[in-house]
């Protein structure tokens, strides 16, 4: 399987999915409003579908915590979803919580943007410094590894009230175990 991560945004979407020798990562940043930015984000959606040629895509879910213009959010976010559906692409949606907990071990505020690019930098060998284009890397990685394939990085061993510290190996099997009820829709 091919797998697409997208951190999708109305106007700063990153992508990541594997190149010929590396993972490609990018962004869609249409400068329009309205109708017209949606139908932005579907075309250049689109042409990332066609370099990428994806089997399943993981997205961020919407940050329920989130203020401000929600409609224009979900239209957004609705347009990505029905571009996958349209192409006949399954997708997986992650919580940032989630996210954010396969990425640094913290969920919630504790791992702000500027901790999700570093452990982009860290463990997954993420060279840019946008965190749009490193949470696009870091949900493609949590889609390889929810689909059994090896991973390059993982964080470093997290302290724990209940067990102290986890090995890598130890931290990597509790969260492909919590990942798997995540279903493609």
């Amino acid at each position: 399987m091919r797998t697409l991560g997208i951190d999708g945004s109305l106007t700063s979407s990153g992508f990541a999915y594997p190149g010929l020798f590396d993972i490609t990562t990018g962004r869609i940043k249409p400068k329009s409003k309205g109708a017209e930015r949606l139908a932005a984000i579907r075309h250049a959606l689109s042409g990332v579908i066609g370099s990428a040629r994806p089997t399943i895509a993981f997205l961020e879910d919407y940050s329920m915590g989130s203020h401000g213009k929600n409609f224009d959010i979900g239209e957004g976010g609705g347009i990505i979803r029905l571009t996958l559906y349209d192409f006949g692409i399954p997708y997986t949606v992650v919580s940032p919580s989630t996210l954010k907990m396969f990425a640094t071990g913290f969920g919630g505020k504790a791992s702000d943007k500027k901790a999700m690019v570093a452990a982009a930098q860290r463990d997954f060998g993420f060279t840019g410094t946008n965190n749009d284009e490193a949470d696009a890397l870091l949900l493609y990685w949590l889609g390889e590894t929810i689909q059994g394939r090896p991973c390059p990085g993982w964080p470093n061993a997290i302290v724990t009230a209940s067990t102290g510290k986890k090995s890598q190996e130890q931290l990597r099997e509790a969260q492909v175990k919590s990942l798997q009820g995540l279903k493609a829709q």
